[in-house]
């Protein structure tokens, strides 16, 4: 009798060795829920942990995974986008044995803009003016994670002048076509469109220049619009952050 009681005294020491020190006992992350721009990887937090993990990808056609140890304290999960595509990734910390399993969602890339000048009554002042990367060429505009209008852009270079068309209807559900000329607008934020949204305007592969400003400056051409806007990079690669 006294082997077997020490044998289960044993056990569970054994079973609760976790749970002698908080943080060895919880395994927690970020987010369990996201969506990626397609071009752009993310890396999920590990808020608590044991710097023992497995992953299991259910989806490695859609998505890249694998354990950044020397990010944070705990570590991270990064995710790298391959198509879009919906993932399944499980993530187990070996010590605990807990598994957390992740739903990751690769999107279309998009960027956005936000408006600081304008006399345009749909493009206002304080909004967001959103390009994404479809095959439609669509753009949405929210004010305050509301969207008041939608339609199809078209961004080119026309005889060494770069141009920006907005196709969409009016409070009226008139057809409505304007033409800007964005030519005035900062480098950086050609190119940031640019590369987001694959549009090719660069012919040369050369690499990003230093980030001195993201002004996107659109004068109306037969129109009497003028709108000044800063191109967001950073709201573009995280679909699930920050106002819109």
């Amino acid at each position: 009798m006294k082997v077997l009681h020490f044998l289960f005294l044993t056990l569970i020491s054994v079973l609760y060795s976790c749970s002698s020190d908080e943080h060895d006992l919880d395994f927690t992350v970020e987010k369990q829920d996201i969506k990626i721009a397609r071009s752009f990887g993310v890396r999920i937090g590990i808020l608590s942990g044991n710097k023992d993990y497995s992953i299991n990808n259910l989806n490695p056609d859609i998505a890249e995974t694998y354990i950044a140890y020397g990010d944070g304290e705990y570590g991270s999960i990064v995710i790298k986008p391959i198509q879009k595509g919906k993932a399944t990734i499980e993530v187990t910390d070996n010590v605990c044995h807990t598994s957390i399993i992740i739903k990751a969602e690769v999107v279309d890339n998009e960027i956005g803009t936000i408006i600081r000048e304008s006399n345009h009554p749909l493009l206002k002042e304080g909004g967001f003016l959103w390009f994404k990367e479809d095959e439609k060429r669509s753009f949405r505009v929210t004010i305050q994670d509301v969207n008041i209008g939608e339609g199809l852009y078209s961004i080119y270079k026309s005889e060494k002048k770069y141009r920006l068309s907005l196709a969409y209807k009016d409070d009226g559900g008139n057809e409505v076509t304007e033409v800007y000329d964005i030519g005035e607008s900062d480098y950086s934020a050609l190119y940031a469109l640019d590369t987001v949204l694959n549009l090719d305007l660069f012919k040369t592969t050369r690499s990003a220049p230093p980030p001195k400003a993201y002004w996107l400056r659109m004068k109306g051409i037969d129109n009497e619009y003028n709108i000044n806007s800063i191109a967001s990079t950073d709201e573009g690669y995280d679909i699930e952050g920050g106002a819109r």
